[in-house]
């Protein structure tokens, strides 16, 4: 009777295949993430953008001319700060964010100049409240370029809006991108090239619209005031390096897990 011998030899392991149209398309996919959800949560945030101009020079000098005329109401200490300022200056941008274009920068202004009087320990009559506030609405809304932001506002919603719907359209495609990989057994292998990949083209973009910037928001507002382009450079700087700082992150995450990748496979 002959025996039948089981075969000892190990199976042979599957080639590991290369998939670079999936590292491709998510690099691009990643990058568009990536310039998206930034935008979104830097220059189209209200909270963003009043926290960078309160840190700026716009934001101490409007803390300055508030506390000089302050100084008219026998208030000698410098009350009002530029971080105080900032629940002020997002009440004067919220025109700019929101649809129905409501602000309240009288009434915000009212309770910063209070809220500091009563920390210095300060009684100021509601008379002489009134009167700062409405000359610091004035001031504050010159400053930032109140004026010429309502104007910007419909193209600026209407950009804030696309925005979202790429962000939500990129989403879904990366999704649909990691089912694939998934499927293929090559997670890791577009993960690490899609996030270098991706990281890089959101660094050199981010770094060739540092460069351009200035040029490029003087030549589009060429009639506005000085103080106005101080405004809008200073939020969109701090947007572009915010960008910068997370293609970079991405770029190191998407480097390890390529390399590590590239030696889990050589070994298997």
């Amino acid at each position: 009777m002959t025996r039948h011998h089981e075969s000892t030899a190990a199976t042979p392991t599957r080639p590991y295949k290369r998939r670079p149209w999936l590292g491709f398309f998510m690099a691009l996919v990643v990058a568009l993430m990536t310039i998206t959800s930034c935008l979104q949560v830097t220059i189209f945030n209200e909270d963003f953008t009043a926290s960078a101009i309160s840190r700026s020079g716009i934001g101490s000098s409007i803390a300055t001319d508030l506390n000089n005329e302050l100084s008219n109401y026998g208030v000698s200490q410098n009350v009002v700060t530029s971080d105080s300022l900032q629940p002020v200056i997002k009440a004067e941008i919220t025109a700019l964010y929101s649809e129905d274009g409501s602000t309240s920068l009288s009434t915000a202004v009212s309770q910063v100049i209070t809220k500091q009087a009563e920390s210095h320990n300060l009684n100021l009559p509601g008379t002489a409240t009134d009167v700062l506030a409405k000359k610091a609405t004035s001031l504050i809304s010159a400053k930032i370029g109140g004026d010429r932001l309502e104007q910007l506002a419909p193209e600026f919603q209407q950009l804030r809006h696309m925005n979202m719907m790429l962000l939500a359209a990129s989403a879904i495609f990366l999704v649909l991108l990691v089912i694939v990989a998934l499927a293929e057994h090559h997670f890791f292998g577009a993960l690490g090239p899609g996030l270098f990949f991706g990281g890089l083209l959101v660094s050199l973009g981010g770094g060739f619209a540092y460069l351009i910037e200035p040029s490029v928001v003087s030549g589009m507002f060429t009639d506005a005031q000085t103080l106005i382009l101080n405004t809008l450079n200073t939020v969109i700087i701090s947007s572009i390096v915010t960008l910068l700082f997370v293609g970079i992150i991405e770029m190191v995450i998407g480097l390890v897990t390529l390399v590590g990748h590239h030696v889990f496979a050589k070994n298997h």
